[in-house]
């Protein structure tokens, strides 16, 4: 999962739309939808200011399983 796939994964579970954060931050219309689609970079600034917003630590967004996942990993019970 990208930084942008988890971006709007963390956003959407919060209920924050990207038109609220592009105004919050003064960017464009299509800049964080770009930036969740893999057409544009971001960088650790940008991601801190996000990252505030949505009110998570940035690490959140390095996640890229749940612990779900990772226990099933552990345990051989993938998929089940």
């Amino acid at each position: 999962m990208t930084i942008g796939q988890r971006t709007r994964e963390i956003r959407l579970s919060k209920g924050v739309t990207q038109a609220y954060i592009n105004k919050k931050l003064g960017k464009s219309p299509g800049w964080l939808n770009n930036i969740e689609k893999g057409r544009r970079s971001i960088d650790a600034d940008e991601l801190k200011q996000i990252a505030d917003i949505l009110d998570v630590p940035i690490g959140e967004f390095f996640k890229t399983e749940t612990v779900r996942n990772m226990r099933n990993k552990k345990t051989g019970t993938e998929g089940r």
